[in-house]
């Protein structure tokens, strides 16, 4: 199931207009709810305060990286979203990229 909200632009990470610019866009958003998801700390969101992975305080290594992925995994779950697969590459200063391939259930 696709989920239709408003959006994030990803330039700047404001509210994404339409082309007119008079208008919040409503388009497919699963890809900012998984990021929101990923950057929110537990009690982030007030109607779901257990769901968040706090990515910016989290500390990587190699050997944890499986640890990390089931944390993700168990926290997109939360959400209804099932996971296919999740990718942690470790760029040279440590900071992680995340690649997701989840489906909203319902």
């Amino acid at each position: 199931m696709i989920s239709y909200d408003m959006v994030w632009d990803e330039s700047d990470g404001d509210l994404k207009l339409t082309d007119s610019g008079a208008d919040i866009s409503i388009e497919q958003s699963d890809f900012n709810h998984i990021e929101d998801i990923l950057q929110a700390e537990k009690g982030h969101f007030y109607d779901t305060p257990l769901i968040g992975y706090g990515v910016n305080k989290r500390k990587f290594a190699p050997s944890n990286l499986q640890r990390e992925k089931n944390i993700i995994k168990s926290e997109l779950k939360k959400d209804n979203y099932r996971v296919n697969s999740i990718s942690i590459y470790l760029m040279v200063d440590g900071t992680p990229i995340i690649e997701t391939d989840a489906e909203r259930e319902k």
